[in-house]
């Protein structure tokens, strides 16, 4: 994934790893029979502080056995190895983990639709609520505000799991924000990645790019139970547009504006596309 603004990663050596998950996990981690498969499971992050961070929020204050030798588990096998950077096996079952562990479906989801709404340090709570609110993600929401601060709500809780950062203080010529920094977030490289790949491994989102389309398009495979699609920086649709399973969502045409529409497809179908709202 390119990105414009870099998060710096650092790998901490076993000692520091150690204390990180330790001051992050809680004290459950001193228990005799959790001490030996906490520091286990403490070696699978890698060294990398936002793995080690992401997975001890996952399993913070958590004192059952049989929830600690699971997560090791599961990081020994992880379920998927397309990785879109290279990074090593143990970051990604860790950020994958701290996915699996978020409490319910609505977090999981806004959670893979904040890799796919732009980039990765101007994101804001405003783009996510347009996005989510037009796939239906609020829809047990009685009002627009309940929907609004049930967005905010979800933010703070992946920042709390450490799948969210709080957004740079950077000024820039070339970006103008029209919104507060307490609006918008970040996402770290690493992190939407894995997240990328959750939601094509799950069908949920499937990227494009003008360079894309051609190849990616005719996996069918791919499309087959996708439910939306992202498209950067493309001037326009797709002619090829042929969806092969349920029906789809085309977010983010950045090229042109275009107005929020319904667009006809060769077979017939029909497909809603909500263009992007972040101001660039």
């Amino acid at each position: 994934m390119e990105s414009e603004h870099n998060f710096p990663v650092h790998t901490l050596n076993e000692a520091d790893a150690w204390s990180l998950f330790k001051n992050t996990a809680g004290t459950c981690v001193n228990y005799p029979d959790l001490q030996s498969i906490a520091s286990d499971i403490a070696k699978k992050c890698g060294g990398m502080p936002l793995a080690i961070v992401a997975i001890a929020k996952a399993l913070k204050n958590k004192e059952e056995y049989y929830v600690w030798k699971n997560a090791l588990e599961e990081l020994k096998n992880p379920s998927s190895e397309s990785f879109e950077r290279i990074m090593t096996k143990e970051v990604y079952t860790c950020i994958k983990f701290s996915y699996d562990s978020l409490d319910t479906d609505e977090l999981k989801k806004i959670f893979l639709l904040c890799s796919h709404i732009g980039r990765t340090y101007d994101a804001s709570i405003r783009d996510l609520f347009m996005y989510g609110l037009g796939l239906g993600f609020f829809n047990g929401s009685n009002t627009l505000e309940n929907a609004q601060c049930k967005v905010e709500d979800l933010v703070k809780k992946l920042k709390d799991n450490s799948l969210l950062l709080d957004a740079p203080n950077e000024t820039s010529e070339s970006h103008s924000y029209n919104i507060s920094d307490g609006e918008r977030f970040a996402m770290h490289d690493v992190i939407c990645d894995v997240a990328r790949s959750i939601a094509r491994e799950k069908g949920q989102v499937c990227p494009m790019t003008d360079d894309g389309i051609s190849c990616s398009w005719a996996k069918k495979n791919i499309l087959k139970n996708c439910n939306s699609i992202t498209l950067h920086n493309i001037g326009e649709l797709p002619k090829d547009l042929k969806p092969v399973g349920q029906l789809f969502w085309l977010l983010e045409i950045t090229k042109n504006p275009l107005e929020p529409q319904t667009h006809q497809v060769n077979d017939g179908k029909k497909v809603n596309l909500i263009p992007s709202t972040s101001r660039r």
